[in-house]
């Protein structure tokens, strides 16, 4: 008599590969069949076949020496004729079993592929992990509930909605304020020089000639010049003719002395007048700079925050990729579950073994 048995392929996650969303298995290897043949040979297996059939009374009870030669001799005539042999170029595994007693080889030869079918679902069943995968999925929303929290009360402490939002105007501003300040600091500096070529200008006594661009071009200073030339022509003039102490010659050096202090008022009120401007650019670049500083300290601030919030926003992410992992684990464990629950084997019986009308074996004579 004889029965067999399909081995298809062991589908799990293990053996999936995932190709242009299509998924295959690896297919049966003869290590596989040999494997299942190890549990067809198996102890175990003869065991639960003996009992199942009932071939002994209570062979799971404490064993004595008698018991013990009782499951032997049993497994011996259990196993007496007993053939499992792997089918050439197939994934089929034969189980035949010769004897004198065709109804109960029959028996014996369905009860093993029963047997062994629970047998294989047995070893082959997976741990579902449920329990697990759903502890930590749990753990993970509170985890990601608590990251919610806390870039809610990041945002509320820093009174911005979008960081980038006020980063890049904040950025654009100080490029045009440095560039101001900038133009302010070269100002100052060549106000200073002027300040300083005037302030040099002052001890010339009103020499025309040695005073500064800025001054030559003044109006009142232009007046004072026509009236100077004159003046100087005529001192020459009665310096030639009069004593040093002479009436004439103090009067016309008087005259030359009140033009020059009016050149110097002028001077004066001019360099007075830089100064004012000079001080007046300084405080508009202090006052820039301030800004500046406030405006910079603020992008710095946010650039900081915005590091927080990339932060925030990578541990959020890897822990959405993580709970998504987890929560198709889970998914796969509920499956292995129910797959567990519900005894799917990936072995079937292609035949069952049957009692012929005939005798098969031993086959007698023609006479």
């Amino acid at each position: 008599m004889s029965g067999s048995l399909l081995l298809k392929p062991f589908i799990d996650s293990r053996q999936k590969i995932f190709t242009n969303n299509r998924f295959s298995v690896a297919p049966i290897t003869i290590e596989d069949l040999n494997t299942e043949i190890k549990i067809l040979t198996s102890r175990e297996l003869a065991l639960k076949v003996i009992e199942k059939l009932g071939l002994i009374q209570d062979s799971s009870s404490s064993r004595n020496v008698d018991q013990e030669n009782m499951l032997n001799n049993a497994i011996t005539s259990v196993r007496a004729g007993l053939d499992i042999s792997a089918v050439t170029m197939s994934n089929i595994i034969r189980i035949a079993k010769k004897g004198s007693d065709p109804k109960m080889i029959t028996k014996i030869v369905n009860t093993y592929m029963e047997c062994y079918i629970q047998q294989h679902i047995e070893v082959h069943k997976s741990k579902s992990g449920v329990a697990f995968y759903e502890h930590r999925v749990q753990l993970h929303e509170k985890k990601l509930s608590r990251v919610k929290d806390g870039m809610k009360k990041k945002q509320a402490e820093w009174s911005i909605a979008d960081i980038q939002d006020q980063t890049i105007p904040n950025i654009k501003l100080l490029e045009i304020l440095r560039e101001r300040s900038s133009r302010l600091a070269s100002q100052i500096a060549e106000k200073e020089k002027k300040v300083s070529r005037l302030s040099k200008s002052r001890k010339l006594d009103g020499n025309f000639s040695l005073l500064p661009e800025e001054l030559r071009n003044n109006g009142m200073l232009m007046k004072l010049e026509e009236a100077y030339a004159p003046l100087l022509i005529e001192r020459e003039k009665i310096s030639s003719l009069y004593l040093k102490n002479s009436l004439e010659r103090r009067d016309i050096e008087r005259q030359i002395e009140s033009l020059q202090d009016e050149i110097r008022k002028i001077q004066k009120k001019f360099l007075d007048g830089m100064h004012v401007d000079l001080e007046a650019l300084k405080a508009n670049k202090s006052t820039l700079d301030e800004y500046i500083s406030r405006i910079d300290t603020e992008a710095r601030y946010l650039a900081g925050k915005k590091i927080d919030q990339k932060e925030f926003s990578m541990k959020f992410d890897q822990l959405i990729s993580t709970y998504k992992l987890y929560m198709n684990r889970l998914d796969e464990a509920y499956i292995a579950e129910e797959k567990n629950l519900s005894g799917v084997a990936n072995v079937s019986v292609v035949s069952s073994a049957y009692l012929p009308s005939n005798p098969i074996f031993p086959k007698k004579k023609s006479s």
